[in-house]
């Protein structure tokens, strides 16, 4: 079943507008029933900068089964090629979209591994507790 069938003609969930107006649980609740896994057509000026082979638009992942899995696949579901944002304001290069690489959800194994072991070691209770006081200390001063 296409996106045309579950969801309204142009709906796309990365709409600023529809998120604006409100969650579009609706449309969600209708991909999840009917077809959660569904292609979402955008406009180029829509997925501009993104890689050509990616194609006219993006998947829509509807049940947390399925994100749960396809987060745990990087074999097969990749962030590294345009990122985890599948939508951006205006017009984007390439050069844009590959400057994000160096973000912790936008990379693949193994760098996602390796950045995430240094980036952790600031995420320690011990480490979050001494933060704590630090920025209680400021909001006192």
């Amino acid at each position: 079943m296409t996106a045309t069938h579950v969801l309204p003609e142009g709906f796309d969930f990365t709409d600023p507008d529809v998120n604006q107006e409100a969650v579009p649980h609706e449309q969600f609740r209708a991909a999840r029933e009917h077809s959660p896994i569904v292609f979402v057509e955008q406009p180029w000026e829509q997925r501009s900068g993104f890689a050509d082979e990616s194609g006219t638009g993006y998947w829509a992942v509807t049940r947390h089964e399925d994100v749960s899995t396809i987060s745990r696949n990087s074999k097969d579901w990749s962030t590294a090629e345009n990122g985890a944002i599948i939508r951006f304001p205006g017009e984007m290069d390439r050069s844009q979209i590959e400057l994000q690489r160096v973000i912790l959800i936008n990379q693949d194994p193994p760098e996602h591994t390796a950045t995430r072991a240094i980036i952790s070691r600031g995420f320690t209770p011990r480490s979050i507790a001494e933060l704590e006081e630090t920025m209680t200390q400021r909001a006192a001063t």
